[in-house]
């Protein structure tokens, strides 16, 4: 059985209404992570930032995913990070590549088409 890693951010924030936009945008189910490397299923982060809830989707209070496809180096860097599908497409799609390449993992082997989700879910108080 493959070990999945699935990072949820959750913002706790009272948000204005976004403009004259009649909500947010639907987000579709996301897809099998599964799908990843055999030699990936021990790349779990030892360090990770939290990525940045972008600002227009929160005023938006906007959810959504990214599925993020990466490389980590022998000294546990990640590499050749890209986004593989997103829900809704782009919005959060800057955030979560900037995070995982902040990531740190145990230097080791070397392990290529490690995937991850990367949840973003905006609770909204009051």
């Amino acid at each position: 059985m493959k070990t999945l890693l699935v990072l949820t951010l959750v913002a706790l924030a009272s948000v204005e209404a976004y403009g004259q936009s009649s909500g947010p945008l639907p987000v579709a189910p996301a897809p099998d992570v599964s799908s990843g490397s055999e030699s990936c299923q021990d790349a779990k982060p030892s360090a990770f930032v939290t990525p940045t809830y972008p600002a227009q989707a929160m005023k938006a209070k906007q959810n959504g995913w990214v599925v993020v496809e990466f490389d980590v180096t022998a000294e546990g860097l990640p590499s050749k990070v890209n986004v593989i599908a997103s829900s809704p497409a782009a919005i959060f799609d800057a955030a979560a590549v900037s995070a995982i390449r902040q990531w740190r993992f145990n230097a080791g082997s070397p392990r290529q088409k490690c995937r991850t989700e990367v949840r973003f879910d905006l609770k909204v108080n009051g």
